[in-house]
Formats: C-alpha cells, sequence, structure tokens
C-alpha cells in the first residue's frame, strides 16, 4: 500500500514538471511570435555602454574654416538582439543631447561664434559604423572682418569696434562615423558629418548657412558618469 501511495507521488510530480515545462515553452513561443520581448536586467547582454564624450570637429562653411568643441551626455540606450540562424546581430539605439560652441571665418565678410544644443539620435552596429541625425538650437553673434565707421549727428566719423548682430540659430544635421571601442576597445570614435544651419533674422529673413564637419569624440571618466535609461529589446525568427 505504501509503496503504491509513493509511486502515485513520483507520478503527480512528474506530470507536475511536465506541465511546468509545457508552459515555458508555450510562453517562448508567444514571446517570439510577438517579436520583442523587453528586459531591463542586462547580464547576457554585451559590456557596451555609452558614456559621455569630449567632441572636437573641425567645420566648414563651404570653403571658410571653422570649428566646433563641446560635450554629448546619453540619456537613452537600448540594446536590440535579433537572432537569425543561429547568430546573433546586435544593434544599439542611443540618444544625447550635445552641447557646443562653434564659430568659422568667413574672409571679408564676417566671423560667426554660435553656442547651442542638439538632440543626437544615433543608430550603431556591433562592428561600430553608426550613422546619426541631430536638431539643434541655439544663438549667433557675428562680429564684421573689416572695419566699420559710424557718423555722430554731429558729422563726426567714428570707427565701431566689435561691429556685428545677434541671431536666432537652428541646425538639423545627418552624418556616419565609426566608434572603435566595440570591436577594439578604444575610447574614441571619429565622424563626417553635414550641417544646414539657419540664422534669424538676418536682413529681414532667415539664411541657410550648409556646412561639413569631420569630428573627434573622446570618451573618458573624467567628464563624470553617464547614467542612460537602458533597455534591451530581442527579436527572434
Amino acid at each position: 500500500m505504501i509503496n503504491s501511495i509513493l509511486r502515485i507521488k513520483v507520478l503527480l510530480v512528474i506530470l507536475l514538471f511536465q506541465n511546468q515545462i509545457h508552459a515555458q515553452e508555450f510562453s517562448s513561443s508567444a514571446t517570439t511570435e510577438a517579436g520583442f520581448t523587453e528586459d531591463y536586467s542586462f547580464e547576457n547582454s554585451s559590456i557596451y555602454i555609452p558614456k559621455n564624450g569630449l567632441r572636437v570637429e573641425l567645420l566648414g562653411s563651404l570653403i571658410f574654416p571653422g570649428f566646433k568643441i563641446g560635450l554629448e551626455k546619453p540619456f537613452s540606450y537600448t540594446q536590440i538582439e535579433k537572432y537569425r540562424r543561429n547568430k546573433i546581430k546586435r544593434l544599439y539605439k542611443e540618444r544625447y543631447l550635445s552641447y557646443s560652441m562653434g564659430m568659422y571665418y568667413q574672409n571679408n565678410y564676417h566671423t560667426n561664434i554660435f553656442p547651442q544644443a542638439e538632440l543626437i539620435v544615433r543608430r550603431q552596429k556591433s562592428k561600430g559604423f553608426y550613422y546619426e541625425r541631430s536638431l539643434g538650437l541655439g544663438f549667433s553673434r557675428t562680429f564684421v572682418n573689416s572695419p566699420t565707421f559710424s557718423i555722430s549727428d554731429d558729422g563726426k566719423i567714428e570707427e565701431q569696434s566689435l561691429s556685428g548682430n545677434w541671431y536666432g540659430l537652428a541646425s538639423i544635421g545627418g552624418g556616419i562615423g565609426y566608434n572603435a571601442y566595440l570591436k577594439n576597445q578604444r575610447p574614441y570614435s571619429v565622424y563626417l558629418k553635414l550641417h544646414l544651419m539657419v540664422m534669424y533674422p538676418y536682413n529681414t529673413f532667415i539664411t541657410p548657412r550648409p556646412t561639413i564637419g569631420i569630428g573627434y569624440n573622446y570618451n573618458f571618466s573624467g567628464l563624470g558618469e553617464a547614467n542612460p535609461r537602458l533597455k534591451h529589446k530581442v527579436k527572434r525568427r
């Protein structure tokens, strides 16, 4: 009698265990069909997490030289893992806020100095190549590069120092780059980027100013700790 009861108990435990396995398999299948799962634990993900960066960019407005220097700080980061035939393909979606100071010099016209803040959206592949888009707002201060004079009410001619104007500034941009950390664990990236700046009011209207930049971004701990909002997504097929 006792042996029969023990056998029944063992059979019940086996059945319960099998039901639990089937339930887990069904849950996994439902997740796969849905496409994405989200996991906020990064125990099984790669070690890459975006950091604060120091950006230095050689900037040119057509044929006129200039530069930009500033900081970028990540505030949102999503790692996407795509499983294809026993292979894992990783993508990284990152969002940054960038604060920079730029200038360019246009011979026989003016020198333009423009601080601005930019929202940068970056999509990065596991080998380090990426492309990004940006939207910026700021202001501009120009300085005329030739002597400027004014005539007072009594007819006296006086030279004006630091002659120029203030403008509102908006910009959009797009570019490509390479992040050396993902493949070689080097804390830098390089990029090529096109910008279109718009200044207002410029002669009572707006003026577009296309520019191109070649940049270098260096990441190091001395810029403070970055704490982006992290998200992990998995897609299976």
